[in-house]
């Protein structure tokens, strides 16, 4: 009767513990949130997974790895387009600088002509 009782108890405890943690399922969330760019949802993913099982810890850190790559690549693509940004404020505030000093040249010029006209 007591070894029943056990097993019943070891068993309840079994799936209980399987219900609450899927290292695999939590694997797969991580993933999905990492390709949607939902890096720190991947990271609490992949964190629970470890959890879950400690023994897999090699695989988590591969995955937590894909992550921080993801994530310098992102970082790497913004300094370029902040770069690319600037360099286009730059031959703007240019551009209009010599409109600016045209548009002064032509108002010049057409004061210079109405002056010269009322002589």
């Amino acid at each position: 009767m007591k070894a029943i009782m056990i097993f019943h108890v070891s068993f309840f405890v079994a799936c209980q513990l399987s219900a609450q943690c899927n290292f695999d399922q939590l694997i797969k969330e991580g993933r999905t949130a990492a390709r949607r760019e939902d890096f720190e949802l991947a990271l609490n993913k992949f964190n629970s997974a470890r959890r879950c099982d400690p023994a897999k810890g090699d695989a988590v850190d591969r995955e937590v790895d894909v992550v921080f790559k993801a994530i310098k690549k992102q970082r790497d693509e913004a300094k370029e387009q902040r770069k690319i940004a600037q360099a286009a404020r730059d031959s703007l505030a240019l551009l209009f600088e010599k409109i600016e000093a045209v548009s002064v040249s032509i108002v010049d010029a057409l004061t210079r002509e109405q002056q010269l006209g009322a002589m």
